[in-house]
């Protein structure tokens, strides 16, 4: 997907920023291309404390 909008909006991708939630989807995929990535504490990336 970063592959292909690169190609369709003449990207830089080491010059974009991935920012995900997912470690081992999104991050991996950031670094494959060689963009810079930012981890976000949210969804899969964070830890969620139940309160009763």
């Amino acid at each position: 997907m970063l592959l292909q909008a690169s190609e369709e909006h003449c990207l830089d991708l080491s010059k974009c920023i991935v920012i995900g939630d997912v470690g081992d989807i999104d991050m991996l995929a950031a670094h494959a291309v060689g963009a810079t990535k930012i981890m976000v504490r949210t969804g899969w990336g964070g830890i969620f404390i139940n309160q009763i």
